[in-house]
């Protein structure tokens, strides 16, 4: 994996992967187009989210919601304020990186993924880079937080393991390292979940997939034993909840219920037409029904569901 040049290009590109930096070539750009969707051309297949305008409108409203769930702070690291220099793996839109980037001038971010959708405009103390953040790492200057959110069913155990190997290895002593992201299976404390609805079997059977895609779901509270075995101290994990839609009795609670209603309705076919029909065997029309089944039930009021997010960060000793 390249790192950055020093040039004023917004896009920079991996030059070992038959594409140069400052143009993108439209090979880059003529994505993988399955069941109607588009996705990663870039190490293809490795992501099992598309990437086309549907899913780049629910990365936005996710973000908001991640913003909302942790009080508006971009991180719960130290480094949500005054940090030198940002890695945002798995940049996606570039969402995040772009705010941190407003919100601090004064600091470097820099955004990776495998596909270029970010905005080509942006403000001067922001760049991304177009390459496959598991390939090996190759920055020409360290980092003070390294932040990944979002990567749900993106990575196995084993790549996690090496992602936060490369991390403690690109951070400055006294950085940060900060994963935010959910996990599987839905929760409900109260039996007001039938075990036969479409939420419950949306959530079975997604948990199915990621794991037969070797990707499982429910591997976010392990990555706290995966910073620690990566060097990082003062391991810190802190945990919320995001209800399935807006029925809590509490008012915060309820906003992120609306939230969180409204990201999964946006698109919900995104997050699994891909795993269904490569791993469980699907047909595409098959998702499409059962997604419609889904989406009633975030309509429902009368479930009590959710599910935990994380926030897990550590320091790369001083």
């Amino acid at each position: 994996m390249a790192g950055f040049e020093d040039n004023d290009s917004g896009f920079h590109v991996d030059a070992g992967s038959d594409i140069y930096t400052g143009s993108i070539r439209g090979s880059l750009l003529e994505y993988h187009v399955e069941n109607g969707r588009t996705y990663h051309k870039l190490s293809e297949g490795k992501y099992m989210l598309p990437n086309d305008e549907p899913e780049q409108e629910r990365m936005e409203l996710l973000h908001h919601l991640y913003k909302v769930t942790f009080d508006d702070r971009l991180c719960q690291c130290p480094k949500n304020d005054g940090a030198r220099h940002v890695l945002d793996i798995g940049t996606g839109i570039g969402a995040w990186a772009l705010d941190y980037a407003d919100r601090h001038p004064e600091a470097q971010v820099d955004g990776i993924d495998l596909s270029p959708i970010q905005p080509t405009f942006v403000s001067a103390n922001c760049r991304f880079l177009i390459d496959d953040i598991e390939n090996d790492w190759v920055f020409s200057d360290s980092f003070d937080l390294i932040f990944a959110r979002a990567m749900l069913g993106t990575w196995g155990i084993e790549s996690w393991e090496k992602i936060a190997a490369n991390a403690f290895e690109n951070l400055e002593p006294g950085g940060y390292f900060e994963i935010q992201d959910t996990k599987l299976p839905v929760r409900c404390d109260d039996g007001t979940l039938p075990k036969d609805s479409h939420l419950v079997r949306w959530s079975e059977s997604l948990q199915q997939a990621s794991v037969m895609a070797g990707r499982p779901c429910d591997l976010t509270p392990k990555l706290a034993g995966v910073l620690e075995r990566a060097g990082f101290v003062g391991i810190t994990v802190t945990k919320r909840h995001w209800p399935h839609a807006p029925w809590p009795k509490d008012k915060r609670l309820r906003y992120l219920g609306l939230w969180t209603q409204h990201v999964c309705k946006a698109d919900l076919e995104s997050l699994i037409m891909r795993l269904y029909t490569r791993y469980l065997g699907w047909t595409a029309d098959e998702v499409r029904e059962f997604c419609a089944g889904v989406s009633d039930d975030f309509d429902n009021l009368s479930f009590h569901a959710y599910w935990d997010v994380y926030s897990i960060y550590g320091q790369k000793p001083l």
